[in-house]
């Protein structure tokens, strides 16, 4: 059907002849700017994809590295207390007189 009226535009002379190279140059860029959307559509989606596969991952290193932070923390809080607890004992200073260990600041992520 368009093909039956672009050759009839065509037959219609000069102005006709213009038209139908017009029509057929706006067709292709037509079919150009649909490929390149697309295109830039998939782009997107896999860019998207990425981000969100490296959130993960982050996130995932994140809660490794804090608990790996916690447990360090812990064993330097009985490093201390032990230490501390040698300490007095070769002094001859009785356990009950130890003042309680301070407390350490909480995490960013803890409060």
């Amino acid at each position: 059907m368009a093909e039956s009226m672009l050759t009839q535009l065509a037959g219609t002379g000069v102005v006709g002849a213009f038209l139908v190279i017009a029509l057929l140059a706006l067709r292709q860029k037509d079919g150009d700017l649909r490929a390149e959307s697309k295109a830039r559509i998939e782009d997107s989606q896999r860019m998207l994809e990425l981000a969100l596969r490296l959130q993960k991952d982050v996130t995932t290193a994140v809660a490794a590295l804090t608990e790996i932070v916690e447990k360090w923390e812990k064993r330097e809080e009985d490093r201390e207390r032990l230490t501390r607890e040698v300490a007095l004992r070769t002094q001859g200073t009785p356990l009950q007189e130890i003042p309680p260990p301070l407390p350490r600041a909480m995490p960013p992520g803890k409060r």
